[in-house]
């Protein structure tokens, strides 16, 4: 008997023990101010959803975001984690997508939602629509009961000229102030494929989609991979954002200047002009050795104070100690200046040769009133390569949570929100106490 409770002693002291090491060089800074909103697949057949890919906030400290796969049908969701007594979060799903005969609600829905001033919410869903290759939606709350309402589906036009495959979420004047969508302006998106430009599936477009009286009607701006070798871009992923001019900016995580079409992406500005909108690429990356200069952005970009754009690029710069990885990516700036932008990196990841300050970012920047960048990566992080979370002041980068140190703790971050007090939202890909399919999390300061 007394050996018996020596040895499980021994084996409690031996685990605490480890536990303070973890605590003191793998657990993160961060690790008290962080915590799980709600683990997915909490559900049998986890259809609460599954691997979800961010939220926004509504109120009363409520957040909504989308999921995919998981769901009733297995074809992803819309949810609500809604706050309860003393902090903690409940979920409910408010739409399963494939609820109608071939998908014509859609499916596999992706990117951030948008939430107007009535509570509506708006989104895209890569898949399904009318047509197949996509739609545009919106999930209107009637009484106690929410409706979607298929705004737009893709491929209406022949040889899909509209677009198809829409890989990001919407936007609209004013977003970028945090202010809601008003209901009556245009909303803007890209799509991943489609259009006039060269290839057998087309280049992508960027478009407008402008309510009406009776329908909302679809314009494309812009058609990419129509110069020689797609110099202007191809196959758009992520979504645009808007200036006080009307201008719209994001990226393409191939083609480009320095290119033969297959990457490693560009920057880019549509502006409106009488005769239709033009492109402006301002940046082509990898025009430096070894594409020090980053490459492949996946993600879209924010604006700051002075009208200076900010983004991350997926690879590029420096290469990972773990090569499964390739290069580690880059935070960047550009200054749209006209003819002449002017690109700098701001931090190379995988400085240290060994990422722990992270490596991969896809995402898009948040940015606070000081100018600082908050933002995540997909992989990297000391010892555990589930991703971080991180905020860039000046040249100073500093890691505020390191991803996968439990898989409980949520692994592969996406998308991030943060409010006025500073706390950051966001959810993972992986990870969790169900069968590895994501967390929505808060990050405290």
């Amino acid at each position: 008997m007394r050996a018996a409770f020596e040895r499980k002693w021994f084996f409690w002291f031996a685990f605490f023990v480890a536990w303070l090491a973890c605590a003191a060089f793998g657990m993160p800074a961060s690790a008290r101010g962080y915590r799980i909103l709600f683990p997915f697949c909490s559900q049998d057949k986890c259809t609460d959803g599954a691997r979800p890919t961010g939220v926004i906030a509504g109120p009363s400290g409520n957040f909504y975001g989308m999921a995919y796969p998981g769901g009733a049908n297995n074809s992803g969701v819309i949810f609500e984690l809604k706050r309860m007594a003393k902090g903690a979060y409940s979920e409910s799903v408010l739409y399963d997508f494939c609820s109608a005969a071939d998908c014509s609600d859609g499916l596999l829905p992706v990117g951030s939602l948008i939430r107007d001033t009535a509570g509506n919410l708006y989104g895209t869903t890569y898949e399904g629509g009318a047509h197949g290759p996509g739609e545009v939606f919106e999930l209107m709350r009637k009484d106690r009961r929410w409706e979607l309402k298929i705004l737009y589906s893709f491929c209406s036009q022949a040889n899909c000229m509209d677009g198809k495959f829409p890989y990001s979420g919407l936007t609209y004047a004013g977003a970028q102030s945090g202010a809601p969508y008003d209901g009556v302006s245009p909303l803007f998106g890209t799509t991943n494929q489609g259009g006039t430009g060269g290839g057998a599936v087309g280049g992508g477009v960027a478009y407008e989609l402008q309510p009406g009286i009776h329908r909302w009607t679809e314009q494309v701006l812009y058609s990419f991979c129509v110069s020689q070798f797609c110099g202007d871009g191809t196959s758009p992923e992520a979504p645009l954002i808007v200036d006080n001019a009307g201008n719209l900016y994001g990226t393409t995580p191939y083609g480009g200047g320095n290119t033969d079409g297959l990457g490693p992406g560009t920057v880019f500005e549509l502006s409106p002009a009488d005769n239709g909108w033009s492109e402006t690429v301002l940046h082509s990356f990898c025009v430096e050795e070894n594409c020090e200069d980053g490459a492949v952005p996946f993600g879209g970009v924010a604006m700051d104070a002075s009208g200076d754009l900010i983004g991350f690029t997926d690879a590029g710069g420096l290469l990972c100690a773990d090569a499964d990885h390739g290069p580690c990516g880059v935070v960047y700036s550009v200054v749209p200046n006209g003819v002449a932008p002017q690109y700098t990196v701001l931090h190379t990841f995988g400085e240290n040769g060994r990422a722990d300050d992270g490596a991969n970012p896809e995402g898009s920047p948040v940015l606070d009133a000081r100018g600082d960048i908050f933002g995540t990566t997909f992989f990297g992080g000391a010892g555990h390569d589930g991703g971080v979370l991180f905020k860039l002041s000046g040249s100073r980068l500093r890691v505020l949570h390191t991803f996968c140190v439990t898989p409980d703790d949520g692994c592969q971050p996406t998308e991030i929100i943060r409010d006025t007090s500073g706390h950051i939202f966001g959810t993972t890909v992986f990870g969790g106490t169900r069968d590895d399919n994501g967390v929505a999390y808060e990050l405290a300061p």
